[in-house]
């Protein structure tokens, strides 16, 4: 089952690297302006200084236990020194780390050597702060040099993309400019 998902996945962004003309029509459902950025936000990407840190020694990825994100912690954890924060839709920080240690073991993608950079954030993206206390928020907004996001096309972003990616911005801005990764994927049926 995750195999023929995975293949989609891989076929489909072949496709678009090949055929890069090819335009992308959203449903109607997302023809609205929950995709502007009212002035406060706008205003971000004309006052951030140029200069931001290439390399990253903290990252914080939304959207770690689907099979983009766990590609994404797989690839990090090689390729860099990083720590992870991982952002998950979880009652608690046993349960988030729960579901990211399943997550990476399901796509085997799992490994014991270079868990101990992977840090489980138990958040809800879609409240302020994106559901951690203030100072978390803070302490994010001092430590982290980058951002992941990695979102589905669903319902969810629909709705809430403003409210969502605001917060993101609030928070790559916050104390130092952050680079901010921003990917979004169809559902496969």
């Amino acid at each position: 089952m995750y195999v023929n998902e995975t293949d989609k996945m891989t076929n489909y962004l072949r496709n678009l690297l090949i055929d890069s003309r090819e335009t992308i029509k959203f449903p109607k459902k997302a023809r609205n302006n929950n995709h502007l950025l009212d002035s406060k936000n706008r205003a971000i990407f004309t006052s951030l200084p140029i200069e931001l840190n290439v390399y990253s020694d903290n990252i914080l990825l939304i959207g770690a236990t689907g099979i983009v994100g766990a590609l994404l912690i797989y690839k990090l954890l090689q390729k860099t020194d990083a720590d992870i924060y991982c952002l998950v839709q979880a009652k608690d920080l046993a349960a988030a780390e729960l579901q990211i240690h399943q997550t990476l073991k399901m796509y085997g993608l799992f490994q014991e050597e270079s868990s101990s950079r992977i840090i489980a954030l138990a958040a809800n993206k879609n409240q302020q702060n994106l559901g951690i206390s203030q100072e978390g928020f803070e302490m994010l907004g001092m430590n982290i040099d980058s951002i992941y996001t990695c979102e589905t096309l669903s319902e969810n972003v629909y709705s809430n993309s403003n409210k969502v990616m605001t917060e993101i911005l609030r928070l790559s801005k916050l104390f130092k400019p952050k680079a901010l990764h921003f990917m979004l994927f169809p559902i496969w049926e």
